[in-house]
């Protein structure tokens, strides 16, 4: 059985992605990101998941990165008191220096890409989802035109 929940919210993110050879790899922000989920799996009683559930699991993780500096771990370059420096050099030679709380940084494996995000989420979420629920799809808006959607589901028992 599948349930769809389009539009559960928006998310605003600053990042980089350091390694690409063009205008991404400096600082720049997103604004409205619009998330979108659906579920799969055997209903527990008369639900597969309440759609309430659903959408605060998702809205949970969202706010993880909501209003953040997204970038990936390997830009860490120290820290201080309540805080991180990032730091990096762009293909161009550019060099970047940011020192911030350390609350207002959501650090990932890979690089800040929409899939990277998007794969977070979808993670993230389908680790606090009840074990009903064995994959998820989170679809993710960039701007008015592109989306990017990533599946994943629960690793079989063996």
């Amino acid at each position: 059985m599948k349930l769809e929940v389009q539009d559960i919210c928006t998310v605003d993110y600053f990042h980089a992605i350091p390694c690409y050879n063009g205008k991404c790899s400096s600082i720049h922000g997103h604004l409205s990101f619009l998330l979108s989920a659906s579920v799969d799996g055997e209903p527990s009683g008369d639900f597969l998941i309440d759609f309430k559930e659903l959408k605060s699991i998702i809205k949970t993780v969202a706010e993880e990165l909501d209003h953040k500096i997204v970038i990936s771990k390997k830009y860490f370059s120290g820290s201080y008191k309540s805080g991180v420096l990032i730091s990096w050099t762009t293909p161009s030679g550019d060099e970047f220096s940011i020192s911030c709380p350390a609350h207002s940084v959501l650090f990932l494996d890979g690089e800040a890409t929409i899939e990277n995000i998007c794969r977070y989420i979808a993670e993230k979420s389908l680790s606090l989802l009840p074990k009903n629920i064995k994959s998820i799809t989170i679809k993710m808006t960039e701007g008015i035109r592109n989306l990017c959607e990533v599946s994943i589901s629960r690793e079989p028992k063996s």
